[in-house]
């Protein structure tokens, strides 16, 4: 797990260096799509949820192949990945436990985000623009903290277009929503906007296994330092003390889950 410690170490000091150089009254930590455009507010906003979001899908991965070690080939596609966290722990997740799997990934986002990394597939396009050729054989969807982002409107077009793309017969979605007390249900937002999609589907071509359209989990059942569950996070001290509001450290801001669809043949 050193080589992650590592990683992250190196990328909260690299953001730091670039953040720093700007006078912190610029900073708007409003999430949203204007704010996001800004550079400065892109390096705030990886100095206080890198660290915990790498966590979580590190953890979302570990979870996923727990259960399909059998898998030979993901391919995958990723709607608002940002700067790639969710890339960024596939990578590791795959390199340290020197997975066989095939992995065919490709993120998308309206906005370029800085410090991607350079192996990353990426494109920049809107939900309006996708077309069903995007989604052919794809056989898994990540949706990062993505949802809430999305109106009805766009999320039942989102839904349709999946629907008719030619995904795999066998259709995973890595969920991760939005929460600032994951112990109270009331505050995990996303859940509702999946239930769009996964209606959509279910009306369609697919039937849900084994879960429920509104059901999320979280890394641990109590509120705790996410060093606790893996010894690679870590948040330098230096850093943690400079920022205006602290980083993510505790297990409270994380809330995802993981489906499986199945086209009905019938």
């Amino acid at each position: 797990m050193d080589i992650i410690k590592k990683n992250i170490d190196k990328k909260i000091n690299l953001f730091w260096k670039d953040f720093k150089k700007k006078k912190r009254s610029k900073v708007n930590t409003g999430l949203n799509i204007v704010n996001y455009q800004k550079k400065y507010n892109q390096r705030y906003y990886l100095l206080k949820y890198y660290p915990a979001y790498f966590t979580e899908y590190f953890h979302i991965w570990e979870k996923f192949f727990e259960k399909n070690k059998e898998l030979k080939k993901i391919k995958i596609i990723s709607i608002g990945c940002g700067a790639g966290i969710d890339y960024d722990a596939l990578i590791h997740y795959k390199r340290i436990n020197q997975l066989k799997v095939e992995i065919d990934y490709k993120g998308f986002d309206i906005i370029d985000w800085k410090y991607k990394d350079d192996n990353m597939n990426f494109e920049l396009k809107n939900i309006k623009d996708f077309k069903k050729k995007d989604f052919k054989n794809v056989n898994l969807i990540i949706l990062p903290k993505i949802l809430t982002e999305l109106n009805s409107e766009q999320l039942t077009q989102l839904a349709e277009i999946i629907n008719s793309g030619r995904t795999s017969n066998e259709l995973y979605f890595l969920n991760s929503y939005i929460t600032y007390d994951v112990f109270n249900k009331k505050n995990v937002n996303g859940t509702q906007e999946f239930k769009i999609i996964c209606n959509v589907l279910k009306k369609n071509s697919y039937i849900l296994k084994k879960n429920k359209c509104k059901k999320f989990k979280t890394i641990s059942d109590r509120k705790e330092g996410l060093i606790k569950k893996y010894s690679f996070f870590v948040y330098p001290d230096k850093i943690k003390k400079k920022l205006s509001k602290s980083p993510i450290l505790f297990n409270d801001y994380i809330a995802y889950n993981i489906l499986k669809f199945v086209k009905n043949d019938n």
